[in-house]
């Protein structure tokens, strides 16, 4: 993973342990994120979030057994790193001077 976007894989393994667990696995809720925002002092920008969210999903997605992944699946390493550097190279681009 792109040392850049450590702090969102961080921020993503904090934020698994709050989701709800019932019949199923709760997704990580805005509500969440925004509160470990305020707790942490952390000030993740929309596409982090989207991010997490989007890490959320695929880890959902592979702990059931009857869901077809979409996207990147967990077990391909090649394309989670593929994201990270592609995710990486946009937030490099975002925070350039115009």
């Amino acid at each position: 993973m792109p040392g850049a976007l450590s702090f969102v894989w961080l921020a993503f393994v904090d934020l698994a342990g709050t989701r709800e667990v019932g019949m199923a696995m709760g997704p990580i809720s805005f509500r969440e994120i925004e509160a470990y925002q305020g707790q942490t002092h952390a000030h993740l920008t929309a596409w982090e979030v989207k991010l997490i969210r989007r890490l959320d999903a695929a880890v959902r997605v592979a702990m059931t057994t009857t869901a077809q992944p979409q996207g990147v699946s967990l077990k391909d390493t090649d394309g989670l790193k593929a994201l990270f550097k592609g995710m990486a190279a946009r937030r490099v681009k975002a925070d350039s001077p115009a």
